[in-house]
């Protein structure tokens, strides 16, 4: 009997202890797992702190790409997607209209010997109209175009303009690079801004080396210095200091969508593109 009574406590002892020692793994599985989650909240906190940094860096940032692009500050319930998407569009219509307009300078230069209108000729010392800009450089300096373009002409002279290339940008615009060097295109050749298109020289009649650059619109020719300021920064002041182009005309014929070409049969089955409406 006693036996009997002494296996009954020991087992009741065994089962006690059985789960005494889950009651502690138990214990400490929640310990560990309300240390995880101590740590993972500190993470978390950590990053929503990194990234409301981020969004007033990026807040900062729209504001000052709004300021250099002109734009109006957008509207405070805009999400910062909207307003990036507002700038990233303003942006590649203004970068698409300065790659089809001349813009910035032709080439590298020590100065500007001589500027846009009346003046008196350096050769003949009478009165004159200068229709362009000349930028004084070494004999080689490299000349790129300042817009898209078909290469108009390429001629070669002594006298006058003396090595002279042209530009044709379309939407009437036309550039001229004179007194050059060498041709690095020949006419017919297509090129996009930024392209070399041959270095400058002192041929011609000219005092010295330089690049005697213009701009012409339906053959009249404009100020380049005007243009060769003009950039994303300050994208409205040419249409402001340049009235003898229509602007508003070809803002709105650039602003305005391709439409898609889509394919036609012909009377006899030949297919030609149209352009839907």
């Amino acid at each position: 009997m006693c036996f009997i009574l002494f296996d009954a406590g020991r087992s009741q002892w065994d089962n006690w202890q059985k789960e005494k020692q889950q009651e502690q793994a138990y214990i400490q599985h929640l310990e560990k797992e309300q240390q995880r989650l101590l740590t993972l909240n500190v993470q978390l906190n950590k990053e929503l702190t990194d990234k409301d940094q981020d969004d007033l860096a990026l807040l900062e940032r729209i504001k000052t790409l709004e300021k250099h692009l002109e734009l109006k500050s957008t509207e405070s319930q805009q999400t910062l997607n909207d307003k990036v998407k507002v700038i990233e569009n303003t942006y590649l219509w203004r970068q698409h209209l300065l790659n089809k307009v001349p813009n910035g300078s032709p080439m590298p230069h020590k100065r500007i010997s001589s500027y846009y209108g009346r003046r008196i000729h350096p050769v003949t010392k009478l009165p004159s109209t200068h229709h362009g800009i000349d930028l004084v450089a070494d004999i080689g300096t490299p000349i790129y175009a300042t817009a898209d373009g078909v290469v108009s002409t390429t001629q070669k002279k002594k006298t006058g303009y003396g090595y002279l290339l042209m530009v044709n940008h379309g939407f009437g615009f036309e550039t001229r690079y004179a007194h050059m060097n060498k041709f690095k295109v020949k006419k017919g050749r297509f090129v996009k801004k930024g392209d070399l298109i041959g270095w400058s020289g002192n041929t011609g009649r000219s005092t010295g080396p330089h690049l005697h650059y213009e701009i012409r619109f339906l053959g009249k020719s404009l100020d380049p210095k005007r243009f060769m300021a003009w950039n994303l920064t300050n994208f409205s002041h040419l249409f402001k200091r340049e009235p003898n182009v229509d602007w508003s005309a070809l803002v709105r014929i650039l602003s305005t969508p391709t439409p898609t070409p889509t394919p036609t049969q012909g009377l006899e089955g030949q297919s030609f593109v149209t352009h839907a409406p």
